[in-house]
């Protein structure tokens, strides 16, 4: 018995290296680009930056605004960004089922039922020519593709990592959206504090102005220092235009960014800027790497490359597939349904490449160059990801420096007030100085404001290179691959 299957074999044997090895030559493996990490990408974080912690999910509650809170939520909902991002994923997401389906088997029904009156001088001669016929058919079809060398399985799983890769975009836009709508929403909380500090500057600038022409009407004051408080007071109105035309620049760039027609953002309510620091993890490396939308879709479309190519090679192998059918064929409608009316059939099928003009090598060739591509995207996305945390860092840093600086002139400003002021009481001071004094409280005040600003756009700004609380979520199930398959045919 064992004899006999041995001698089975070996004529199987023998024909499926022969099929082999009439394939098409598959070209030698070629390295790929190499593909940068957390330590070649220098994600390391700078001693001097601020300590923090990730952020979270809803980064954005953590400033307690609940009209920040309304802004985000109607732009992730409604602005048409997102609907671009999702209706991408909803087309990744039909590719992964149409690349399924190719998996598994076909089963179709077709009926057709044709009169026709047949040619008397026709290809039928009589006595069916002349004749009105009838044909009737009903076939189930069956059909089923192997898939030995896993070509429809490695094209699943790029499909599946294309999918993810279109997920992780939706994510990342709205990331970028959500963080874009808290920066220009604190700019414009900002330009409100300035607008209102512009317009204490410009009444005590008019104050000035009517003191010194009361003086030089009494001859304690020349002319020219009267005109040049009244070239500060004019500068000082151009100011305020320009800061008013800013914030209703700034309206505008919210209500676009939401989506919303003129006229439909509801009116946003000054609020103070809040005060909440942000900083860098104690540990970043691949953490960062896990949490970055960006960095993890150029990610995944390295590896749905790698299964293209895969796919590619599998071109070179032969293609072995069967299909069946089984139904009624008649050409008289009242015997469709008897039983001599069954017809059957089933054809296995092969294809072999042996000759193609070198179509399958220019397709691998092709596929190959893509994943150069593709890492090549990758490794600018991690560097870029690692710069961007390093900036915003130290810029992080810079703007608290000088905000501490900035918080301790306006005391000494305050403190200079003060002084006048109880000089004033005395009669050593007169309103001249108080007004020096306020306007020179106010201008640092507007410093300060400027810098809460940048504080905030910055604070935005490194909580979006932290990910903005993306993590990658469990690897889908895939295909495995063969290790078994051949290198070459």
């Amino acid at each position: 018995m064992t004899v006999g299957t041995n001698i089975l074999c070996r004529p199987a044997m023998t024909c499926c290296l022969a099929l082999l090895g009439a394939c098409a030559a598959l070209p030698p493996e070629q390295a790929p680009l190499a593909q940068r990490d957390a330590r070649s990408a220098g994600i390391e974080r700078d001693a001097a930056a601020p300590v923090g912690s990730w952020p979270q999910a809803q980064w954005w509650k953590r400033y307690g605004d609940a009209q920040l809170d309304a802004l985000i939520e109607r732009a992730l909902k409604d602005a048409p960004g997102m609907a671009t991002a999702t209706a991408r994923f909803r087309a990744a997401e039909s590719s992964t089922a149409a690349a399924r389906a190719q998996l598994g088997a076909k089963l179709d029904l077709d009926a057709s039922l044709t009169r026709e009156k047949l040619s008397h001088f026709g290809l039928i001669p009589p006595p069916y020519g002349g004749k009105t016929i009838n044909d009737a058919e009903a076939t189930l079809g069956f059909a089923y593709d192997f898939d030995w060398w896993g070509k429809n399985r490695a094209t699943l799983a790029a499909a599946i990592d294309e999918q993810r890769a279109a997920e992780a975009d939706r994510a990342a836009a709205a990331l970028l959206l959500a963080s874009a709508v808290a920066q220009q929403y604190f700019n414009w909380q900002a330009l409100q504090t300035r607008c209102v500090l512009a317009q204490t500057a410009l009444d005590q600038r008019e104050s000035l102005v009517r003191v010194l022409q009361a003086r030089l009407q009494h001859g304690l004051e020349s002319s020219g220092t009267v005109d040049q408080a009244t070239s500060q007071r004019d500068s000082a109105r151009q100011g305020m235009a320009a800061l008013e035309m800013s914030r209703r620049l700034a309206l505008e760039q919210l209500r676009n960014l939401l989506g919303a027609a003129p006229g439909t953002l509801a009116a946003i309510a000054p609020v103070p800027l809040p005060g909440d620091d942000v900083g860098v993890p104690a540990q970043l490396g691949l953490d960062l790497l896990a949490r970055r939308a960006d960095v993890e879709a150029s990610r995944l479309r390295v590896e749905a490359q790698v299964r293209r190519i895969d796919a590619a090679k599998a071109q070179f192998y032969p293609d072995i597939n069967i299909s069946a059918f089984l139904g009624l064929s008649t050409v008289e409608r009242s015997k469709l349904l008897n039983k001599d009316s069954l017809t059957a059939g089933v054809a296995p099928a092969l294809h072999l490449p042996i000759f193609d003009a070198g179509r399958l090598r220019a397709n691998l060739g092709v596929n190959r160059a893509n994943l150069d591509v593709a890492i090549a995207s990758y490794n600018q996305t991690v560097v870029d990801a690692a710069g961007d945390v390093a900036v915003q860092a130290s810029s992080l840093a810079g703007i608290a420096a000088q905000h501490q600086a900035a918080e301790a002139s306006l005391r000494s400003d305050e403190a200079v007030k003060a002084n006048v002021q109880a000089r004033i009481r005395q009669g050593l001071a007169d309103a001249r100085d108080a007004i020096n004094a306020q306007l020179q409280v106010v201008a640092q005040q507007d410093s300060l404001a400027q810098l809460d600003a940048q504080r905030l756009d910055t604070q935005v700004a490194l909580i979006k290179a932290l990910g903005g609380g993306y993590q990658t979520g469990p690897h889908q199930v895939r295909e495995p691959r063969d290790d078994t398959t051949p290198t070459s045919p």
